[in-house]
């Protein structure tokens, strides 16, 4: 069954590409392997994109989802912490 249009999918999909970001977030900003960091701004930057994306996929595929509203919960919240993070 091709799960590309299954809301709760593509969340799940989105969560673990976000965990996967985290991850490679600690990898890159290890200073024993002489990394630079990235910072808090930039990654919860990255994050409201890839939130922004998800929820236009999940618009264009069906308006009426419910998975919509948990997108713009969660790009309020990131922005939140952007707007926190620039003062």
């Amino acid at each position: 069954m091709d799960n590309t249009n299954n809301p709760d999918s593509q969340a799940n999909a989105h969560e673990q590409q976000l965990a996967d970001w985290e991850a490679l977030r600690n990898q890159l900003s290890n200073p024993e392997q002489g990394n630079i960091p990235i910072t808090p701004l930039a990654l919860n930057q990255r994050q409201l994109t890839a939130w922004k994306d998800l929820k236009q996929q999940l618009l264009a595929a069906n308006p009426e989802n419910p998975q919509i509203g948990y997108c713009d919960q969660r790009i309020a919240n990131i922005q939140a912490e952007i707007n926190r993070l620039s003062e």
